[in-house]
């Protein structure tokens, strides 16, 4: 069962023990309500727009 399940995943999640994410610089347009919104928490906005949209991707698989 599990092996099946690893199947479903994408490859760089196989060995997660492994793993380190390959970081992409990307330009967006996001509405501007939702960048204060993340901005209103200090430093490390984009950092957890990368956590939410990797937790929307992991319950997608």
């Amino acid at each position: 069962m599990d092996e099946q399940l690893n199947q479903l995943k994408p490859s760089h999640y196989r060995n997660m023990a492994n793993y380190k994410p390959i970081k992409k610089t990307v330009n967006v347009r996001l509405d501007a309500d939702v960048i204060e919104w993340l901005q209103s928490s200090g430093k490390g906005y984009q950092t957890r727009m990368n956590a939410i949209l990797r937790e929307a991707m992991e319950k997608a698989v």
